[in-house]
């Protein structure tokens, strides 16, 4: 019964600072995203030890789309190896969307075409 407790694993999210300027694949415009390295870890006596699935996050400023950088060539992008980094979209957050479903919806819509419920205009 000692030992419960001691081990255990973690996860955790920490600002890693601003992107290079890059053009945003869902809004189309050129921004330094805000980055974020987020990761799993095993801890013992909750002092972390080995640090896995590491992933770099990147959130647009003009639309909160946010984009996934590849780790290692955000690594050498902030060791000055590299002049930049390519960048995957994980979401859109460019298109409106429903308050009570989160589909896309057209502007143009009164109600959403998925739930029915009535759109802001």
């Amino acid at each position: 019964m000692f030992f419960i407790g001691i081990f255990g694993m973690g996860e955790k999210a920490e600002p890693a600072g601003q992107s290079p300027q890059m053009r945003c694949p869902a809004c189309g415009q050129l921004h330094a995203f805000a980055m974020t390295r987020r990761y799993e870890y095993f801890h013992v006596f909750f002092i972390p030890l080995i640090k896995f699935h590491v992933r770099y996050l990147l959130t647009c400023p003009g639309c909160a789309s946010v984009c996934e950088g590849m780790p290692e060539e955000v690594k050498a992008w902030q060791r000055g190896q590299a002049p930049g980094f390519a960048i995957r979209l994980i979401r859109n957050n460019d298109h409106p969307r429903c308050p009570g479903c989160g589909a896309a919806v057209d502007p143009g819509h009164a109600y959403c075409p998925h739930c029915g419920h009535p759109l802001a205009r």
